[in-house]
């Protein structure tokens, strides 16, 4: 039983973690879009909103929590 419990307590943790998430890009203070990305962890949240080559051409991206 206190297995059962410590497995409850666990998965409710890690299903916590996750919220949604928008992915917003900006470039020299203009914001050039807002998209949600959907029920993420802050890493992969990161991940995906960092993951082309926004870097290159000035576009800044940031991840944030609805």
């Amino acid at each position: 039983m206190k297995k059962l419990v410590l497995v409850a307590l666990v998965a409710g943790f890690l299903v916590s973690c996750k919220k949604d998430y928008t992915c917003q890009c900006n470039a020299g203070g203009i914001t050039l879009s807002n998209n949600s990305i959907g029920k993420l962890t802050k890493k992969d949240a990161d991940k995906a909103c960092n993951g082309s080559d926004n870097a290159t051409l000035g576009i800044e991206c940031t991840a944030i929590e609805k």
